[in-house]
């Protein structure tokens, strides 16, 4: 089909002989409009929708496009120009609201993250970027032009409809309990994925825009369900956001890890402030917005590394492994620090850029990991410092062995020794004077429990998670074979490594993997041994975690691992009949894919769910317990942790799933010995029940509770989390009922 381009524009306008790019004046209307609405909003006229899109663009896109213009970002192409803005945007925003926390209070300010100072600060902010881009950026010969076909827009329409048929399969299954939509929501990206490598049907072009979509649509399946935050972590996080926006301020000395990570206790209340939505959807869509777009990043880096249908494979895996859509969205700091994340690798693939604009961003983007996730900023350090030491020792070896007979390549890299050493320094500096030193305590305790008991606990399941995970019985036959592909994955990881290993040392690599890169997906591949031998070291992050972490580093090799293995069949047979070998690379792709299409129907339940064999599935409403919680259990939450109504001082007592929503919108929670009960962040305590409570105290049940009649307690007196249990409401004392709404019932013992 002909391609329909529009005459080039110009990138300028001109005012009485003064030229002035169009992004600066761009930029300075979008700030003022967002002043304008939220005025309107301030004196009682509502435009809700209209604020929450012009806030959102105005923060997400507007203070890195005009740093990125700065740092002449633009020359690097569109996409990787716009992901580079964004991720300085998010970093502004943390920045930002960081020096109000500290400042304004020393002039008697008390609430410096509020509406009035975040949008002058960010406001004055853009002024000065648009004066510096009016200063340094003369050149005015770019044109902007436009080209496309009609094809192009009714494809891009229509990969556009996923996310909006997910947004009414939840709001059916919120409202309605009918799960029909997601069904067709979560088949139809499995189509996609069946037909991702057809070029016909989906040309190259459109794989950036194409995984984001369904990495949305993914995320929004499972992140929407429910009105409010469901899971566990996010239950900390929402209290300490809460707790910024309700406040306005950050109390910097509450002593937790959570606390201490800015992608909570500034990005978040600022999004919910300027934006005027809640914190809960903030979680729930603009985060899930913001991880998105780690597939696109993950594509970029991936496609440099290999070529675009490995690199959109290598993607697909990634986002329809359970972990990147179930767990990853209960996790909303770690989300932010895997966005940093994926651009540092990004970064670290760019050649082009000077070697004073390389510095700045990768200052940043570490710093970006470093402020928004603790366990992820170790791993990432451990997994860089390993694999630049042993780099650096096999150059070391290659100057000396090299002859023409070994030949071993010596590649140069951008990272050197001091880059590693001022990440180091920045991440301990943070944790240590801002967490008061909770994070580097939580490393440290778990390097000497992996040390302490390397030689005793190995290999032993009740230590290791790991290996606990690998020896779980399946329930069925079809939880059999879901585990086999499991099995399977890890085996073409195995196998993508030796042979990217294999033609890198023999230089007959069709890939474009240096032996750094080969390095860091060896130490992956270590960090998952690891895992499953080491004692006690895959249950400091979660095992689940550890897995998703480290396919950032193996997804193309597991791809390659798998093209290995599907054309080594042929080749073995071409040989046996003495027959020339002809590979079928498109053929191998769309294998690959279809193998990618069932992998996303296990992990996703709709298999276990249709079959109703042990339903796995939260969002389908195969989980009948969880931390999930409906409207009634929130209005009873509510009124549980109104001040006015619950002093805090007697305790309260539910079962662990209800006790995190309380905990959630109260704030208690402790580590007390690895248990968690409360932070002691108020007056106020909450336990989980055992069956020998006594005293002056308050039950808590919720819909669950109610209607099944049984509740998930610890039967230890002890307050901690281990060897929970499911036991009849009639083995518990409830007396003197004092709120029941027909969906949660509050008890006060006496």
């Amino acid at each position: 089909m002909p391609t329909t381009e529009k005459p080039s524009v110009s990138s300028y306008f001109e005012y009485r002989g003064q030229k002035v790019h169009k992004y600066i004046v761009y930029s300075l209307i979008l700030n003022a409009v967002l002043i304008s609405v939220l005025y309107l909003d301030a004196e009682g006229i509502t435009v809700s929708v209209l604020r929450g899109v012009i806030s959102f663009i105005f923060l997400t896109f507007v203070p890195g496009f005009l740093i990125g213009k700065i740092l002449r970002l633009d020359k690097q192409g569109f996409l990787e120009f716009l992901l580079y803005s964004i991720g300085l945007s998010l970093m502004a925003i943390m920045i930002t609201g960081f020096l109000l926390n500290i400042s304004l209070p020393i002039i008697g300010i008390h609430r410096p993250i509020s509406e009035f100072f975040i949008l002058s600060a960010l406001s004055s902010l853009t002024v000065v970027l648009c004066l510096i881009c009016h200063h340094y950026d003369n050149d005015f010969s770019n044109q902007v032009s436009f080209s496309y076909t009609r094809s192009h827009i009714k494809m891009l329409l229509l990969i556009s409809l996923l996310p909006i048929l997910a947004v009414i399969a939840t709001f059916t299954m919120n409202y309605y309990e009918t799960n029909i939509l997601l069904y067709i929501l979560l088949i139809l990206v499995s189509l996609v994925i069946a037909l991702v490598t057809v070029k016909n049907i989906f040309p190259e072009w459109i794989y950036p825009y194409l995984v984001f979509i369904m990495a949305l649509s993914l995320l929004f399946h499972n992140s929407l369900i429910s009105n409010y935050v469901w899971g566990w972590d996010v239950q900390q996080e929402y209290y300490v956001s809460k707790l910024v926006v309700d406040s306005g301020f950050w109390n910097s000395s509450i002593p937790t890890n959570v606390n201490a990570m800015l992608s909570i206790v500034i990005l978040g209340p600022v999004y919910s402030i300027i934006s005027g939505l809640s914190m809960e959807w903030v979680f729930k869509i603009i985060y899930q917005f913001f991880f998105a777009l780690v597939p696109i990043v993950m594509y970029l880096v991936f496609k440099k590394l290999t070529n675009p249908k490995v690199a959109v494979l290598s993607v697909i895996f990634f986002i329809t492994t359970l972990i990147f859509y179930k767990e990853m969205i209960q996790l909303c700091r770690q989300e932010i620090a895997e966005l940093f994340l994926t651009l540092l690798l990004l970064l670290l693939l760019n050649n082009n850029l000077p070697g004073r604009t390389w510095g700045i961003l990768f200052s940043v983007f570490s710093c970006g990991i470093i402020i928004s996730h603790y366990g992820l900023t170790y791993m990432v350090i451990g997994l860089i410092a390993l694999s630049y030491v042993l780099f650096t020792f096999i150059n070391l070896v290659a100057r000396y062995i090299n002859t023409d007979k070994v030949i071993i390549p010596v590649t140069p890299i951008r990272l050197n020794f001091l880059h590693i050493c001022i990440f180091i320094f920045i991440a301990l500096s943070w944790y240590i004077a801002i967490t008061s030193s909770t994070a580097f305590y939580s490393v440290s305790s778990v390097i000497y429990q992996v040390i302490s008991s390397m030689f005793t606990e190995s290999l032993n399941p009740t230590a290791s998670q790991g290996l606990a995970i690998i020896q779980k019985v399946p329930v069925s036959q079809m939880h059999l074979l879901y585990t086999y592909i499991y099995y399977f994955n890890q085996v073409c990881i195995v196998l993508g490594l030796l042979y990217l290993s294999y033609k890198t040392f023999a230089r007959k690599n069709m890939y474009n993997y240096s032996i750094m890169q080969l390095i860091m997906c060896g130490v992956a591949v270590m960090v998952l041994v690891g895992s499953i031998v080491l004692p006690y070291f895959a249950s400091a992050l979660n095992t689940t975690r550890i897995y998703h972490i480290m396919q950032f580093f193996v997804s193309p090799v597991y791809i390659i691992g798998f093209i290995f293995a599907l054309e080594s069949i042929p080749k073995v047979y071409a040989r046996i009949v003495k027959s020339p070998f002809r590979s079928n690379l498109s053929f191998t792709y769309g294998i690959i894919s279809l193998f990618l299409c069932v992998y996303l129907l296990f992990n996703s339940g709709v298999i276990f769910q249709i079959l109703n064999d042990h339903p796995s599935s939260m969002a389908l409403g195969g989980v009948p317990d969880y931390p999930l919680y409906n409207d009634l259990e929130l209005e009873s939450a509510n009124w549980m942790t109104d001040p006015t109504i619950y002093s805090g001082y007697i305790p309260v007592y539910s079962d662990y799933y209800r006790s995190l929503l309380i905990s959630g919108k109260n704030g208690r929670w402790d580590y007390t010995s690895g248990g968690i009960t409360s932070y002691n962040w108020s007056d106020a305590n909450i336990y989980v029940l055992s069956l020998n409570q006594s005293g002056t105290y308050y039950t808590y049940l919720g819909s669950y509770n109610i209607n099944k009649q049984l509740v998930y307690i610890d039967p230890y007196p002890q307050h901690r989390i281990k060897n929970l249990i499911y036991t009849s409401l009639n083995n518990l004392a409830l007396i003197n009922e004092i709120y029941d709404n027909g969906g949660s019932v509050i008890y006060y013992n006496i």
